[in-house]
This record gives C-alpha cells, sequence and structure tokens, in this order.
C-alpha cells in the first residue's frame, strides 16, 4: 500500500470517528506546521436536559489543534472542549500516522518529481551523517523484507486497524504533550 493511500485510510477512519462523535476535521498540510484541527458539529440542536445533565458538552467555539513543532508533538484546546481520554488518544495517534504518511508522500513526490534540486533540496548536516557511506543507490536495495513488528513502531497497517475495525488506533501514548 503506497504512502498516500495509508494516508487516505487514515483520513477515512479519522472521518468515522468524528461522524461517531459529531466532530468535523480540517487535516492542514499546505504550511507549517501540519496541523489536525477538531471542533465539535456546528448548528447541532440542543441536546435535551436530561442529555445535557449526563454529558459535558463542549462549546460551539471549541476546538483542539494538534501540530508537531520542532519535532514534538503538541496539542492545544481552546474554549471548553469536552472529550473523553479515549476519544482524545484516538484522535492524537490517528493525526500522528496521517502526519507521517503525508511526510512519506511528500518526500517521495518532491524526489521522484525532481521538484526540488541541488542547492535547495534540504539536507541533514554533515554531522548528521558523519561515518556513513552514500555511494549506496535506491536501485542497490533491490526488494527488502519489511522489519519486523516492535512495540515502538508508530505506523503499521495492522497496528492501526487499517486491516480490519478494531477500536484500537495502536501507537504510543507516551509523547510529551504542551
Amino acid at each position: 500500500m503506497s504512502e498516500i493511500a495509508k494516508y487516505e485510510a487514515y483520513k477515512k477512519k479519522l472521518q468515522g470517528v468524528c461522524d461517531e462523535n459529531e466532530l468535523v476535521f480540517r487535516f492542514k498540510n499546505d504550511s507549517y506546521p501540519i496541523t489536525l484541527t477538531i471542533r465539535p458539529v456546528n448548528g447541532l440542536e440542543q441536546m435535551s436536559l436530561l442529555e445535557s445533565e449526563e454529558k459535558e458538552q463542549s462549546s460551539p467555539d471549541a476546538a483542539m489543534v494538534f501540530a508537531y513543532k520542532d519535532g514534538v508533538l503538541t496539542y492545544k484546546i481552546s474554549e471548553s472542549f469536552a472529550i473523553s481520554d479515549v476519544l482524545f488518544s484516538k484522535i492524537k495517534n490517528l493525526y500522528k500516522n496521517m502526519h507521517a504518511m503525508w511526510l512519506q508522500f511528500f518526500n517521495r513526490e518532491v524526489i521522484e518529481k525532481s521538484l526540488l534540486t541541488g542547492e535547495k533540496l534540504p539536507k541533514a548536516s554533515e554531522d548528521d551523517s558523519s561515518g556513513y557511506d552514500d555511494d549506496l543507490e535506491a536501485e542497490d536495495v533491490g526488494n527488502p523484507e519489511p522489519l519486523e513488528n516492535t512495540d515502538d513502531t508508530d505506523v503499521t497497517d495492522d497496528d492501526y486497524g487499517l486491516e480490519n475495525d478494531d477500536d484500537d488506533e495502536g501507537g504510543d501514548d507516551s509523547d510529551d504533550e504542551a
């Protein structure tokens, strides 16, 4: 499955989660940082008095924004946004996966289509790659075997329910959040 197909699968799964919980989302990938904004659906009819006593409600202007900034996953909640820990974790993990797949897709498109070349192509500092021989070309790799799944792997199809309808979105909830 290609990176963009995985991204689309995660996006579809997020749409389902949002639909189930009367939320809408926007994945903004045309600027830095890439963000995911979650809001309650506007224009919902008022819940009955009984329902509103049982369930904490979000403000109509509430929003939750996830972003990776300087390599750190962060989130910000504005207004009164009522969300369970389980739903928060599910959305956070879907964002992490969508973010990772979008970066992979974007990088592949830029490199394969030579959209950035020469001096404009970002490079890691030479200190980051000291001791490595860059003479290995992509063609030299052949058909690599997939790595075995480990507990610290964030992005695999099976772990994140792309092949099945499990509620677990996988991932590690130990990221720093600010």
